[in-house]
């Protein structure tokens, strides 16, 4: 498994250096997200590896990859506030968004630049530079059915802490709560991806459903982040144009009660993710 698992991390390492450059031109806000996803991957495989062989270069390594993520999370939502502004896919009934528009793009423009600038200070030179996996393939295992063993521990270990973080949210509106919730989803899922020729065919069919309640989060994050950079960026302006934002944000909230039922939609299948 250990074998496996270092070819994976090598191969999200690569794909992290490819979309670098590109995420670091601020060209298509796309690179910015496909960066992000393969450094969670990455960080996820590094993870896995320390567990089964600890290395306290992985753990340096994970704190890395980790750094990439966040620099890149942080003009990520920007890119997101201004697609609800810009797309005539966003929720944002049309009138609304262009009033809105009107009011806040050029203060999130100034924002995103700012937070752009940041972003190339921080991982300029590329900081996976001289990546490198310990060269220890860790202990031997007493055969190949330990790996599978370790596999569905790692994995029910993930699937525990989010339903403990499900049962944290029921009937809560708690922004955070719900944030640190789709994180453990999206931390199962890459677990259950990494290690699912090891797992338990119960465990790979799941896998859909994991992947469902991820979008479902991931699009209420997105709505409450933009609601709050709106929010943040019409401060101190004239009424007019808080008006303007303060339409916007019911538009989001009315949007909201969307996702919620298909969030309350996924509570059974939820539920029924039981060891297998």
């Amino acid at each position: 498994m250990i074998d496996e698992l270092r070819a994976r991390a090598m191969e999200f390492a690569g794909i992290v250096r490819r979309r670098l450059p590109r995420a670091l031109e601020g060209t298509d806000p796309e690179d910015v997200h496909k960066l992000r996803v393969a450094s969670r991957r990455l960080r996820e495989s590094l993870r896995i590896l320390d567990r089964l062989a600890p290395d306290k270069g992985l753990r340096r390594w994970q704190r890395t990859v980790r750094r990439i993520t966040r620099e890149a999370g942080s003009v990520r939502e920007l890119d997101v506030a201004l697609w609800f502004l810009r797309s005539s896919q966003s929720p944002l009934p049309g009138a609304v968004r262009g009033a809105a528009r009107k009011a806040v793009e050029p203060a999130l423009l100034v924002r995103l630049d700012r937070v752009r600038r940041r972003f190339r200070r921080a991982l300029t030179p590329s900081p996976l530079r001289g990546f490198r996996l310990p060269a220890g393939k860790g202990p031997t295992r007493p055969s190949k059915n330990w790996d599978s063993i370790l596999a569905r521990l790692m994995v029910e270990e993930r699937f525990r802490q989010a339903r403990r973080r499900y049962g944290r949210i029921r009937g809560s509106g708690d922004v955070r709560r719900m944030h640190r919730f789709r994180i453990s989803v999206k931390k199962l899922r890459y677990t259950v991806e990494l290690l699912s020729p090891y797992l338990p065919l119960v465990w790979r069919d799941r896998l859909d459903r994991i992947k469902k309640l991820q979008s479902v989060l991931g699009g209420l994050h997105d709505d409450f982040v933009t609601a709050g950079m709106l929010r943040k960026a019409v401060r101190g302006m004239e009424r007019e144009k808080s008006n303007a934002v303060s339409r916007a944000n019911r538009a989001i909230r009315a949007h909201d009660s969307a996702r919620y039922a298909a969030l309350r939609r996924l509570r059974l299948p939820w539920h029924h993710v039981r060891k297998g």
